[in-house]
């Protein structure tokens, strides 16, 4: 696990001290695990949404860069299912999850309110646990070898967005009736593949 940076540890302390010990880290949490997929995924648009750019990574580093696209496809699905799992699996194995949230908060109400708001995010991912279990952690007998299997739930990018805001939705709840208001479904960063295009024409790569 990477260490915090000592801004990450002052905010996690802010919600641990307006949520409580248990809602204020689960709460850090699963924003930070939100935050990474939004990322991932305007990384991903960025590169690859972008046909001019596709074009000139595809001329030098075509196959090296359609590894790239696979990993970070799977690993924006694994983001998505890891937010959204069953709050316990295999037998006593607990998960951090937004299916947590609604146990945690004392106000009835509120409580209820989120639990909507959680089944609404959990049903947008169904398509993300059904490529996690038949394709990216196991590989499906019937789905590598029957012509007439069952075929994965279609997939995309719109559906990856619909799915981490469906997640924003439920954290954005939490933050306008505990915290400071309305949460942006956007996250402000440094944007690495702009960075990197920008860095390889500059050289004449």
């Amino acid at each position: 696990m990477e260490e915090s940076t000592p801004e990450e540890e002052e905010v996690r302390q802010e919600y641990i001290d307006r949520l409580g010990p248990e809602l204020g880290v689960v709460f850090d949490k699963l924003y930070v695990e939100w935050a990474t997929g939004w990322i991932k995924l305007n990384e991903m648009r960025s590169l690859y949404g972008n046909h001019e750019n596709v074009k000139y990574v595809n001329s030098f580093g075509g196959l090296f860069f359609g590894h790239i696209q696979g990993i970070l496809w799977d690993d924006l699905l694994l983001n998505i299912t890891r937010l959204t799992d069953p709050v316990n699996s295999g037998g006593s194995k607990k998960n951090l999850t937004i299916q947590l949230l609604p146990s945690l908060i004392d106000n009835r109400e509120l409580s209820e309110e989120v639990d909507k708001c959680v089944k609404t995010a959990v049903e947008s991912s169904r398509f993300a646990r059904d490529w996690r279990d038949r394709h990216i952690a196991h590989r499906d007998y019937n789905l590598e070898l029957d012509k007439n299997a069952e075929p994965l739930e279609d997939a995309n990018r719109r559906k990856i967005d619909h799915a981490l805001t469906g997640v924003h939705s439920v954290l954005d709840l939490i933050n306008k009736r505990l915290l400071d208001g309305p949460m942006a479904n956007e996250v402000i960063y440094t944007h690495r593949i702009k960075g990197m295009i920008r860095n390889l024409k500059r050289r004449g790569v």
